[in-house]
């Protein structure tokens, strides 16, 4: 459990990986709030 943003939250999470060429994202398509949250990548 946690809270994010006031809302109190539960959460099971799956993870996947996936080997690519490097990269550099691009975060230009990214909403207000997801540059609020997302602050970096790696």
């Amino acid at each position: 459990m946690f809270t994010w943003r006031g809302v109190q939250c539960d959460q099971r999470e799956r993870w996947f990986v996936a080997r690519v060429s490097y990269f550099e994202p691009d975060g230009s398509a990214r909403t207000a709030e997801e540059r609020v949250d997302l602050t970096r990548w790696r």
